[in-house]
């Protein structure tokens, strides 16, 4: 034998057993009745505790001992964070995990008079594991679906041993279970539905509700959070009106505004619920129903659901006794009934122990079988009699056979509003939905009511009905005639404002709303549009903040849905009143925000049929625009659009240009550290005018995919814009100190994590744009080239090579670096489907000129300043990226009247030629020193390392020449070169087994383009800094 607690907890464990065997299918599985007599000991176990006394007796504590069979090892529970209830779908295993995380998370202590009654009330029983017990339970729910026998069995015992351990369960355990019961409907079988909402209307809910030492504050938090969930569940998993009365009853009895619930339902649940929630809605609340029939909805064909009779042992004739009173005391409801609480009793049995336990009884009500729409007090003298207010109090009831009594709004407040004093009781009654014509109607009631309404009218019950088609009788097109009504009445009284400035959280909403105006001549759409702005622009100052992102992603919805291409007489209304509107925005819009609504709003706007009208709001969408780019969060795709539709829809140059040109300006300004961009704006600005001239930006941690590959295909004219500043863009790219700066200027508005990777990214992106507009400039004569770059073809002679010249020359093979970056940039992302080559392959012998400068020049320059001493590794890279611009211009397509064959190897002979200019000089410059030897041998197996990885072809061709260079001065290298060295070599000789055919691979070629953008650009980086500590910039 051995301690209660321990037979208590070895149980526990072997339920668990029984979890895993039936989860993992371990022989011998067991059936649900097998698990079914276990839970018996559980529910004779917590009986026998509260048929005693409650208090602890440790000394009787071993009369309740249990032989241990057998020890078994507990299942670890998974724990799930979610604590509120998802209303638009049901998923049961995670709606179960809410018990978890809220036994995790509970407080372990809580003020309050109330919680410390509970406490010491829990503090009575023996120390058991309840709550481990009830987290068992729960997960055992999740076997009754898969089990072949005995889920009847298992579904009541979970239910019965629940009902048992609901005295000992914590307030918020308590709140949670009703959810986390009727989230069955889901899984469990049809046969089961029954028991599932009778224990949850006559056990899980009253004593959720009741037994919660919280009552005095009304429904506990989650079981009125939850209540619309729970009345979706039953609709979605239960087609019987029957079980949606007994629940929905059950919730009026204790909970206001039911209606609410309701309409959170019609508004959120999905399409099967609909019918059955606008049925009850019309069947408690038959003032609601709107006259004339509704075919799918002209009624609920109401059940009523079975009374409970008296569950006194002692009760006679109990059968033919329908409860009136509920027991919630556990001792009592043992005691007399030998069942756990609540306890239902008769009229008779109720006053034999009314003397004793008055505090104990709650009152019961029958089902309300029938629901009167005119007032039921016998003598009501109103002259309207329409009921309106629903009461569940037994002050009412009680005289109205034992059923919720109707009232009309007089007899309501006669009745109700002489509940003064202490001793007064509180009637719980249920109210009808204010008039939303009239000042009752507060915010939350009209939002809830019109979302409901919505979801209605946007529903199309016949195949092929359009959205703003009325069928009469349909319920869509009574719901859209509803809407008409309401707003043409309440438009003059701010409601669009109002609900204009709400969070909508439906997409369909305003769009549906839209359509339902769009043909009504009181009050369209557009009119609608145009009191709206009026209502705004009268306030004394626009919304900010938060309501205003809410109000301007409403108006952008709800002008998306309107005919904004047809003609009307409100046009040039509306458009005067956006400039009102636009001048004040960018004072309260909040920074660092998403403000794409802004820029949906003006596309809308730029589609008006009157141009005169669009065109006087140029400048206020230009000093919006510049506001979105200076200080928002924007999509890269209604900025193209928008600047798009500009040039479009305008015929005069400057108008057509407008808002194209202030984009790019904005660029400009960013790019002359005049104004701080974010960098991701900055970037983004760069691809609008990589766009339009025909190709993108590589994908980064800054610049996503997502951001750039589905941009509208319209022409901008960015590039038209940008011509004239080409010059500028290669000085930026030119000046090795822009990066530093453009790092200390943005610091502010820069991402901590882009710091190291942004420079790279931008310089390399206005290359492309540098590149694609010379490569299109050149023709025939290279006559972009020689503009843009006059030194090219005309590198220093031999005698003017000095510390001038060589200095000039670092900077353009840094310039050239760049250029032939953005170049290659281009082909990878594009595969050679379009060419870009902004440097002749006939300027290699002069850029080899060049080269041979910096090689020749570098032994003495070198240790002049710390910016020549990087002028080697300049040099190396240029070297590396001309000889793939070679070989990526013999992928490339031939222009016209060029034979494809002959430009390949052209383009082949043209970099096989450049190496033989540019050798000598590396042999010269190894010949000085041994520091040099390993220096140039380093840059040359760096070299080497970047082309094979690109799989070059010229790199095959110059292998033989490049490992004699470096094998002769073998014994110079440290240990890591040599390791570097004949890893190459081993390549070299598997690559020539395996006979791979030679050629950049696109994927390794954008790895590589990376990896260069990022060292060229912290070379510059570390350049500038180390010289900025000696000369001032």
């Amino acid at each position: 034998m051995s301690t209660k607690a321990e037979q208590f907890a070895s149980k526990i464990r072997y339920l668990q057993e029984y979890h895993n065997r039936v989860q993992h299918n371990i022989y011998p599985v067991p059936s649900g009745t097998d698990i079914a007599n276990t839970l018996k000991y559980f529910s004779q176990t917590l009986l026998s505790i509260l048929s005693r006394t409650g208090r602890k007796e440790t000394q009787e504590a071993s009369n309740l001992a249990v032989p241990m069979t057998m020890c078994l090892f507990p299942v670890p529970f998974p724990l799930t964070p979610s604590l509120r209830p998802q209303v638009s779908s049901i998923n049961p295993t995670v709606t179960r995990s809410l018990l978890y995380s809220v036994l995790r998370d509970a407080p372990s202590g809580r003020g309050g008079q109330g919680q410390q009654s509970r406490d010491a009330q829990l503090s009575e029983y023996p120390s058991l594991d309840y709550q481990g017990l009830y987290v068992t339970l729960v997960t055992l729910l999740d076997l009754v679906p898969l089990l072949q026998h005995g889920q009847h069995d298992l579904g009541q015992s979970i239910f019965y041993t629940t009902t048992c351990l609901l005295p000992f369960l914590s307030d918020d355990i308590l709140s949670t279970l009703p959810y986390t019961m009727i989230s069955t409907l889901a899984t469990f079988p049809p046969f089961l539905h029954k028991d599932i909402i009778e224990y949850l209307s006559t056990s899980f809910l009253p004593m959720a509700i009741l037994g919660s030492t919280r009552r005095e504050g009304g429904v506990p938090a989650y079981v009125n959070l939850s209540a619309s969930s729970m009345l979706m569940i039953a609709m979605q998993y239960t087609s019987n009106p029957v079980y949606h009365c007994q629940l929905l009853e059950c919730l009026m009895k204790h909970k206001q505004e039911v209606w609410k619930d309701l309409l959170y339902v019609i508004s959120y649940g999905p399409s099967q619920v609909k019918p059955p929630a606008v049925q009850m809605l019309f069947h408690y609340w038959p003032n609601l129903k709107p006259p004339g029939a509704i075919s799918e909805y002209r009624g609920l064909q109401y059940t009523a659901w079975n009374p409970i009779h008296c569950q006194h042992i002692e009760c006679h004739n109990a059968i033919n006794k329908p409860a009136v009173k509920m027991c919630i005391d556990p001792t009592l409801s043992v005691a007399l009934g030998d069942k756990p609480p609540p306890l239902y009793i008769c009229e008779e049995c109720s006053q034999r122990i009314a003397g004793d336990h008055p505090d104990w009884l709650v009152d019961v009500l029958l089902p309300q079988a029938e629901i009167s729409a005119i007032c039921q007090k016998k003598n009501c003298s109103s002259h309207v009699r329409r009921a309106v207010v629903t009461c569940f109090s037994a002050g009412c009831c009680g005289r109205h056979g034992n059923r919720p009594v109707r009232y009309c709004k007089r007899c309501h407040v006669n009745h109700h509003s002489s509940e003064v004093g202490a001793a007064a009781e509180t009637h719980l009654y249920q109210t009808s939905p204010p008039p939303i014509n009239t000042r009752e109607c507060g915010a939350e009631e009209l939002v809830c009511t019109v979302e409901a309404v919505i979801r209605l009218a946007s529903s199309n019950n016949f195949p092929g009905q359009a959205e703003s088609m009325l069928i009469p009788g349909n319920a869509a097109g009574v719901a859209k005639q509803f809407l008409r009504c309401m707003f043409h009445q309440l438009a003059p009284n701010g409601i669009l404002p109002q609900l204009f400035q709400s969070n909508i959280k439906d997409g369909s909403f305003l769009r549906t709303l839209a359509s339902s105006l769009v043909d009504f001549n009181d009050l369209s759409s557009v009119a609608a549009l145009n009191m709206l702005l009026e209502g705004l622009n009268n306030k004394k100052s626009l919304p900010a903040g938060g309501t205003m992102l809410h109000c301007l992603d409403n108006i952008a919805t709800f002008m998306e849905a309107l005919p904004m291409d047809s003609p009307s007489n409100l046009w040039t209304t509306i458009c005067n009143q956006f400039q009102t509107f636009l001048a004040k925005l960018p004072s309260v819009l909040p920074l660092k925000c998403p403000v794409d609504s802004s820029l949906r709003i003006i596309i809308c706007l730029l589609k008006i049929p009157t141009t005169n009208a669009t065109r006087s709001l140029l400048e206020p969408f230009s000093k919006l625009v510049s506001f979105v780019i200076q200080y928002g969060v924007f999509s890269l795709s209604y900025l193209v659009e928008l600047c798009g539709l500009c040039y479009r829809t305008f015929n005069k140059e400057r108008d057509k240009f407008y808002m194209s040109r202030i984009v790019v300006m904005e660029l400009l300004q960013a790019l002359k550290f005049k104004s701080p961009l974010p960098d991701t704006n900055l970037l983004l600005l760069v691809q609008f005018v990589c766009a339009d001239i025909g190709t993108r930006l590589a994908e980064s941690t800054i610049i996503q995919k997502h951001m750039i590959s589905s941009l509208p295909v319209c022409s901008t004219a960015a590039m038209e814009c940008m011509r004239q500043y080409t010059s500028e863009l290669l000085d930026f790219i030119a000046d090795m100190h822009t990066l530093t700066k453009l790092k200390s200027h943005m610091k502010a508005c820069c991402h901590p994590l882009h710091e190291d990777t942004f420079g790279g990214n931008l310089k390399v992106g206005l290359a492309q744009v540098a590149a694609m507009e010379i490569s299109k400039g050149n023709h025939r004569d290279n006559k972009a080239v020689v503009r843009y770059l006059p030194w090219l073809y005309h590198p220093p002679s031999a005698m003017q090579q000095g510390p001038k010249e060589f200095i000039e020359c670092v900077s353009h093979i840094r310039q050239l670096s760049w250029l032939l970056l953005g170049s290659l940039t281009h082909c990878a992302l594009f595969q050679g489907s379009t060419a870009c080559m902004p440097i002749p392959l006939d300027a290699g012998s002069h850029i080899a000129d060049h080269l041979i400068v910096i090689l020749i020049g570098f032994p003495e320059q070198s240790k002049t300043s710390v910016l020549h001493m990087c002028s080697l590794f300049h040099a190396f890279m240029f070297a590396q990226l001309w000889t793939i611009y070679c070989e990526q211009a013999a992928a490339a397509p031939a222009l016209q009247n060029q034979n494809h064959n002959e430009f390949s190897s052209s383009a082949i002979l043209t970099g096989l030629e450049f190496w033989s200019r540019v050798t000598p000089s590396i042999l010269q410059l190894m010949a000085h020193n041994k520091v040099m030897v390993e220096m140039v041998c380093l840059h040359v197996i760096s070299l080497m390392e970047a082309l094979q990885e690109c799989n070059s072809t010229i790199f095959v061709k110059l292998i033989p020449m490049w490992l004699p260079m470096i094998q002769s001065n073998l014994k110079h290298l440290s240990a890591g070169l040599q390791l570097r060295l004949q890893a190459i070599q081993n390549r070299v000789n598997h690559q020539s087994l395996q006979g791979q055919a030679p050629g950049a691979l696109p994927l390794a070629l954008r790895k590589w383009l990376q990896c260069t953008q990022f060292k060229m650009a912290q070379v510059e980086i570390q350049s500038s800094e180390a010289a900025s500590q000696f000369y001032p910039m």
